[in-house]
């Protein structure tokens, strides 16, 4: 299958060093979706202990970059995981526009509450964000349309599949120029965490935007 990331997400070098390693360590939590032989759409996810003692529940600030760090850290020492966090979910580019973005997230929610789990979160990139560069991330993730659902695409998707937009997960970087190992901060749009009870009914299947 394609890939269609933008390109500022093949800077991330935590990502490169710990993507190959969810598709052998904790490789349950790897979803795909089939039309005969072809993969039209994946999810990754990984679980992680969210309300260890000195977490407390609260969401890592930095997103996905440091929920990674927590899966593999608790997998390491042998902490028992209590939360799944989705870390991806991407359609093929002849699938786009054919509800597989809201099927996935439901996949994904059902997957964990068949293994115990009662909440599911993910660190979001608002997808229509690089349309508005100018206007503040924290003013873009909670705009709603007239129906009360989020007015970016990617974040009406997991609301209508039963999220709950919990926080701003801001990425830093010196403005002007990448660190090394991320792109100028110009590139990068910061994340939404959200928040879904995985114990909820299930997602919608009305997915039009």
């Amino acid at each position: 299958m394609d890939d269609p990331w933008p390109e500022f997400a093949g800077h991330d070098s935590l990502a490169w060093l710990l993507y190959p390693r969810m598709e052998a360590e904790p490789a349950d939590y790897l979803l795909v979706a089939t039309e005969g032989d072809a993969v039209v759409a994946r999810g990754y996810s990984v679980p992680f202990a969210l309300h260890a003692a000195g977490r407390d529940g609260e969401l890592p600030a930095q997103g996905w970059d440091r929920v990674l760090m927590r899966a593999f850290s608790d997998l390491r020492r042998g902490v028992r995981p209590d939360t799944v966090s989705a870390i991806e979910i991407t359609v093929a580019r002849d699938r786009q526009g054919e509800g597989l973005s809201g099927r996935m997230p439901a996949a994904m929610r059902e997957s964990a509450r068949a293994r115990g789990f009662a909440e599911v979160v993910a660190p979001v990139r608002p997808s229509g964000k690089p349309a508005e560069p100018d206007t503040p991330i924290e003013e873009y993730a909670y705009r709603t349309r007239e129906d009360g659902l989020p007015h970016d695409p990617w974040l009406r998707v997991h609301v209508r599949a039963g999220g709950v937009i919990d926080s701003i997960a801001p990425i830093q970087a010196p403005p002007g120029r990448g660190d090394g190992d991320r792109p100028p901060a110009t590139m990068i749009e910061a994340g939404v965490r959200i928040s879904k009870r995985a114990s909820e009914s299930p997602a919608r299947r009305d997915l039009s935007c």
